[in-house]
């Protein structure tokens, strides 16, 4: 990833942030002063600044935003994105162990594809459950939330559009 500032990228707990700096600070326990991204993500309307290790840069935690095309090569691929297939026992607690475990995986790797196949993972579950007059954990709710602000901000900042206008878009995409 190039460090320039006022570079947008996608932060993989915050979405789609700004560069606003890269600063030095001092961490008790470390020799040497420690260097940092400063980033306000774009959706937060109090002024955020959020800091990550400069040396996350590598790791997943950020990465560079999909372009158009490469939004669109997603989108065109999202019919045959499989869900999840999650080995469930009968035992709730191991079940949701296995599902935490793994949602907060794909949650925190900022792999589009990887956000989307969760996201069809919970849709779906969401779909069956609304049969029996149920619905998903707040858990899966809370994830399924967080995935769609950063896979929906990073759609919705590459094409210029509004996040409310990106479910409209796939579904008009997928439809041609």
């Amino acid at each position: 990833m190039t460090e320039q500032k006022e570079k947008v990228i996608i932060h993989n707990k915050y979405g789609v942030c700004k560069v606003v700096g890269i600063i030095e600070k001092k961490i008790p326990g470390k020799a040497e002063p420690q260097k940092y991204y400063s980033l306000a993500p774009l959706d937060d309307l109090f002024g955020t600044i959020v800091y990550t290790p400069y040396e996350t840069s590598d790791s997943g935690v950020i990465r560079d935003v999909l372009s158009a095309e490469e939004i669109d090569e997603l989108v065109l691929a999202l019919p045959q994105v499989e869900p999840l297939e999650l080995p469930i026992t009968g035992n709730k607690a191991a079940d949701m162990d296995v599902i935490r475990t793994t949602y907060e995986r794909i949650r925190y790797s900022s792999e589009p594809i990887e956000l989307a196949r969760l996201l069809k993972t919970i849709y779906r579950k969401r779909q069956n459950l609304l049969k029996n007059k149920k619905r998903i954990s707040d858990y899966e709710s809370s994830v399924m939330d967080d995935v769609e602000k950063i896979l929906f901000g990073e759609i919705a900042f590459s094409l210029n559009i509004s996040p409310d206008e990106v479910t409209d878009y796939i579904n008009q995409k997928v439809e041609d």
